[in-house]
């Protein structure tokens, strides 16, 4: 029949020896990557018998005329697929949740939490005694240099309770008395400098890590769902920019904020005991303006912000998704089309940085003349010195913390405008994520469980609320020990078994039990999750780090058993233990990471083994292998194996099949029992594939 590709050179890569009659040409590559073979199927079938020992092309031609294939020379209009079309329970099932976004300025409630993280009431206690202490002995040191300066002449006399003497008496002793109390302030507002920094930078680093813990339980503690209606770019931009802001940024300004509070205070202390409070008159106007337009300015900054902060998170997404699907991308020549909505992405955030940094600009300018009216201010209480009864070395002290006031408020503003932008950080790691469904009662029984009995008790699960059931009533069971095969069309609901088993996704109603114990009434999580079964996934993970480390990432194993492990599964070709496996496995091949999954849950010994399509990536020849050893290991003699299979033969010995339709058990018992029912749904699944093929899986299940 016409298909998209008619009339297309199509390269077909794949493991499934029933593909291969009809391709006009065959490519048959060997275990060190070059070409074993290449020619027609019929030229296949030939070298294979001149080479029985061929290691590529023989098992290859070998499997095909046993006739294990689930399809053949089926025409596809041949095929009835039963679906049924179930309505989604609501309207409103969107796949992917908008982000929400804070308006305005930053709640107290956010600066509380960032403030609890740092330490609570004791870290800001902490702090204004160091900052006190720090500015005392700052104002303290300069105030002893003016007196000093002013002591060219006369003895001068310090609160009555000293007197030191004139600079033009005593030589050398008379400064060194000077000099010792002088150098003696100037060490202690040295230490208490370093102290109030260090106070509210240790701080900073508390809160920085307090946070970030929490935001990586709620993540890793979030249900599937979660993931499912969140962008991935949005969960990495919470570990990501979010989080350097917060370590970083917002330690930075929230700090510096803090010491600047400390010199605005001690500043407006200083001038006005200096003038004996005249300078007021220059200061209020200056903080007016200050504060009109530090609030003009935070209503706009920080949105600019979050919409910086915000428009990453479609960036970062894009970065995953180029680096995933490159060859996808230029295989279909599309990659200019896909830079095209990279560089929307890039124009957004930049849009949005820009704004933010000319908001910057703009509120800097107008700081610096605000800066100089408290100067003006200053120069005019200077002019009436004798009026107001000042010295001229306090004058010079005067001008000094005028320009130091000047630099205080500018700093106090800008920091504590840059530290509320910083703090949307914290609500983007602090907003409420989903937590999994914890319910549990009990601790799970003690050496649970000791049989491996599984039973689906009328279970009803659906991903999400407006999603359809997943599955709808699904009752079966499966005795201690046996090895039980389903399967089921596209979508009956094969992989939400193991959802509903593992607690992934909470059920509607009903009940998974393994011997007897509801899993549903077990906590913590964690802990029912590890003892009630292991699973080898249809999509392998494995873990950056060493062979060993992955298959062993608590090292509970000795390297005799992880060796033996891999030898099970890759037997002549197991990597070392020491070999490197990158992130996600990349430097292997989807089914050797199969494989390696499967190492690793055979190390476990587990009661219950669940396998989701976990050898559809690799070839006949080693799936057939794989289910030997499944049959004969020791290791699994007493195992109940629950087997989701997208290959009939996989299953067709074992001893239960279940049939899944749209959620329903439609089907089960044992397969020879199953193939005899002229109308049965697994006899329909048989008589799908090839007429040689059928013939071939049912002549195994009576066998078996």
């Amino acid at each position: 029949p016409q298909f998209v590709a008619f009339g297309a050179a199509v390269v077909l890569v794949t493991h499934g020896t029933h593909y291969l009659r009809r391709a006009d040409r065959i490519i048959v590559l060997g275990i060190d990557g070059g070409v074993a073979f290449q020619g027609t199927w019929p030229q296949a079938e030939l070298a294979a018998a001149k080479r029985p020992n061929d290691a590529a092309l023989a098992p290859l031609v070998a499997a095909r005329s046993r006739g294990l294939s689930q399809d053949d020379d089926v025409e596809v209009a041949d095929i009835i697929v039963r679906a049924t079309r179930r309505k989604s329970d609501s309207v409103d099932a969107t796949l992917m949740t908008a982000e929400a976004r804070e308006a305005g300025v930053a709640r107290a409630g956010t600066w509380w939490i960032w403030a609890k993280s740092a330490g609570g009431w004791w870290f800001l206690l902490g702090q204004v005694l160091t900052l006190t202490l720090d500015r005392a002995c700052y104002v303290a040191t300069e105030w002893w240099l003016a007196k000093w300066a002013d002591a060219r002449r006369p003895p001068v006399s310090v609160f009555g309770l000293a007197t030191f003497p004139a600079q033009n008496e005593g030589g050398l002793a008379a400064r060194w008395r000077w000099a010792n109390v002088y150098l003696t302030l100037g060490a202690l507002s040295i230490v208490f400098c370093f102290l109030r920094t260090q106070w509210g930078f240790q701080g900073g680093v508390r809160a920085a890590r307090k946070l970030y813990e929490g935001v990586s339980k709620r993540t890793l503690s979030a249900p599937m769902s979660y993931f499912d209606t969140t962008p991935q770019g949005r969960v990495v931009s919470r570990f990501t920019f979010d989080t350097e802001q917060i370590d970083v940024m917002l330690t930075q300004r929230a700090v510096m904020f803090m010491i600047s509070v400390g010199w605005t205070i001690t500043g407006v202390c200083v001038m006005m005991a200096l003038t004996r409070g005249t300078i007021i008159v220059g200061l209020v106007p200056a903080f007016l303006v200050y504060f009109r337009i530090l609030q003009f300015y935070r209503k706009s900054a920080v949105d600019l912000q979050r919409l910086d902060a915000l428009s990453r998170s479609p960036l970062q997404a894009l970065v995953s998704e180029g680096v995933d699907v490159a060859a996808t991308l230029r295989a279909f020549g599309v990659g200019r089309a896909f830079a095209e909505r990279f560089e929307r992405a890039v124009d957004a955030n930049t849009n949005a940085l820009l704004a933010w940094t000319a908001a910057q600009r703009w509120v800097s300018l107008r700081f610096d003349l605000c800066a100089s009216m408290i100067a003006v201010a200053g120069g005019v209480a200077a002019s009436y010195r004798e009026e107001i009864g000042i010295s001229p070395a306090m004058v010079g002290l005067l001008i000094t913390w005028c320009f130091h006031q000047a630099i205080s408020f500018y700093f106090l503003c800008l920091t504590f405008s840059e530290a509320e932008m910083a703090l949307t950080s914290v609500e983007r790691v602090t907003e409420a994520v989903p937590c999994e469904d914890d319910a549990g009662h009990a601790a799970p029984p003690e050496a649970w469980p000791i049989h491996g009995a599984l039973e689906f008790r009328d279970v009803r699960m659906r991903y999400r609320p407006g999603l359809p059931l997943a599955l709808d009533g699904l009752s079966f069971s499966v005795a201690a020990g046996t090895r039980c095969g389903v399967v089921g069309r596209t979508g009956a609901g094969k992989s939400s078994l193991a959802a509903a088993l593992f607690r992934l996704t909470p059920l509607s109603s009903g009940a998974v039990l393994i011997d007897g114990v509801d899993v549903a009434t077990l906590r913590p999580l964690r802990e029912c999750r590890r003892r009630c079964a292991q699973i080898i996934p249809q999509d392998p993970v494995l873990f950056s780090g060493s062979i060993k480390s992955c298959l062993d990432p608590f090292n509970q194993r000795t390297d005799e058993e992880v060796r033996e492990a891999l030898d099970l599964v890759l037997p002549g070709r197991a990597p070392s233990l020491d070999a490197l496996v990158s992130d996600g496995g990349s430097t292997y091949s989807i089914g050797e990471r199969q494989l390696l999954a499967m190492a690793r849950a055979l190390l476990e010994k587990p009661r219950v083994l669940v396998m989701d399509e976990a050898t559809s990536s690799v070839d006949g020849d080693t799936d057939a292998r794989v289910q030997s050893m499944l049959r004969n290991l020791p290791q699994l003699s007493q195992t109940t194996t629950l087997t989701v299979a997208h290959r009939l033969h996989t299953i067709i010995d074992y001893d239960q099949v279940v049939v899944l339709d749209s959620g329903r058990c439609v089907e089960a018992g044992a397969p020879r029992t199953l193939v005899e029912l002229p109308d049965g749904w697994f006899s329909a699944l048989v008589d799908s594939t090839s007429p040689a093929t059928a013939a071939a899986l049912r002549r195994a299940a009576l066998d078996s």
